[in-house]
């Protein structure tokens, strides 16, 4: 398997280390939803965080 597909090898998903030297340097569909996926529930956590600290004040 490639790195690029094993989170714990430290390198990117787009960053492709496999043996035959070639890095590549876009996210497919796939990784792009992904990616975004992450970013909108940490946002919505971070909204969360904000209006419990609001409702505090």
């Amino acid at each position: 398997m490639c790195c690029c597909h094993n989170v714990q090898s430290g390198h990117s998903s787009s960053q492709c280390c496999c043996n035959s030297g070639f890095q590549r340097s876009f996210l497919t569909k796939e990784e792009e939803k992904e990616m975004l996926e992450n970013y909108l529930e940490q946002l919505r956590k971070e909204q969360e965080g904000v209006q419990e600290r609001l409702n505090e004040l």
